[in-house]
Protein backbone atom coordinates (compact mmCIF):
# COMPACT_ATOMS: atom_id res chain seq x y z
CA UNK A 1 0.00 0.00 0.00
CA UNK A 2 1.12 3.52 -0.75
CA UNK A 3 0.21 6.75 0.98
CA UNK A 4 1.06 9.65 -1.29
CA UNK A 5 0.96 13.32 -0.34
CA UNK A 6 0.69 16.20 -2.76
CA UNK A 7 2.89 18.58 -0.75
CA UNK A 8 5.27 18.65 2.23
CA UNK A 9 2.69 20.06 4.65
CA UNK A 10 0.44 17.05 4.06
CA UNK A 11 3.43 14.71 4.01
CA UNK A 12 4.45 15.87 7.49
CA UNK A 13 0.90 15.52 8.82
CA UNK A 14 0.55 12.02 7.39
CA UNK A 15 3.91 11.05 8.86
CA UNK A 16 2.87 12.19 12.33
CA UNK A 17 -0.36 10.17 12.24
CA UNK A 18 0.80 6.94 10.64
CA UNK A 19 0.95 3.72 12.66
CA UNK A 20 4.47 2.72 13.68
CA UNK A 21 4.48 -0.35 11.47
CA UNK A 22 3.16 1.46 8.39
CA UNK A 23 5.35 2.59 5.52
CA UNK A 24 6.24 6.25 5.55
CA UNK A 25 4.15 8.45 3.25
CA UNK A 26 5.80 9.72 0.08
CA UNK A 27 5.54 12.84 -2.04
CA UNK A 28 3.41 11.96 -5.06
CA UNK A 29 5.39 13.67 -7.83
CA UNK A 30 8.74 12.74 -6.33
CA UNK A 31 7.70 9.08 -5.99
CA UNK A 32 6.56 8.77 -9.59
CA UNK A 33 9.74 10.35 -10.94
CA UNK A 34 8.30 13.63 -12.15
CA UNK A 35 11.36 15.73 -12.89
CA UNK A 36 9.96 19.26 -13.04
CA UNK A 37 8.48 19.48 -9.51
CA UNK A 38 8.36 17.46 -6.32
CA UNK A 39 5.18 19.04 -4.90
CA UNK A 40 1.77 19.78 -6.38
CA UNK A 41 1.15 23.49 -5.77
CA UNK A 42 -2.01 24.52 -3.94
CA UNK A 43 -4.21 26.41 -6.43
CA UNK A 44 -6.81 27.52 -3.86
CA UNK A 45 -6.13 31.27 -4.06
CA UNK A 46 -5.04 31.17 -7.67
CA UNK A 47 -6.65 31.53 -11.03
CA UNK A 48 -8.38 29.04 -13.30
CA UNK A 49 -5.01 28.49 -14.96
CA UNK A 50 -3.53 27.42 -11.60
CA UNK A 51 -6.29 24.82 -11.17
CA UNK A 52 -5.73 23.57 -14.71
CA UNK A 53 -2.00 23.23 -13.98
CA UNK A 54 -2.72 21.14 -10.88
CA UNK A 55 -5.10 18.94 -12.88
CA UNK A 56 -2.40 18.47 -15.52
CA UNK A 57 0.18 17.55 -12.87
CA UNK A 58 -2.23 15.07 -11.28
CA UNK A 59 -3.01 13.43 -14.63
CA UNK A 60 0.62 13.23 -15.71
CA UNK A 61 1.70 12.00 -12.28
CA UNK A 62 -1.03 9.36 -12.26
CA UNK A 63 0.11 8.08 -15.66
CA UNK A 64 3.67 7.79 -14.31
CA UNK A 65 2.39 6.03 -11.19
CA UNK A 66 0.50 3.49 -13.30
CA UNK A 67 3.65 2.83 -15.34
CA UNK A 68 5.65 2.35 -12.14
CA UNK A 69 3.09 0.00 -10.64
CA UNK A 70 2.90 -2.06 -13.84
CA UNK A 71 6.69 -2.34 -14.17
CA UNK A 72 6.92 -5.48 -11.97
CA UNK A 73 4.31 -7.17 -14.20
CA UNK A 74 6.59 -6.70 -17.20
CA UNK A 75 9.51 -8.19 -15.28
CA UNK A 76 7.46 -11.31 -14.47
CA UNK A 77 6.25 -11.81 -18.05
Amino acid sequence: DLVLAMDRVNLDALGRHRPRDARAPLLFLEHVGFDALDEVPDPYYGSRRDFERVLDLAQRGTALLIERLRAPERARA
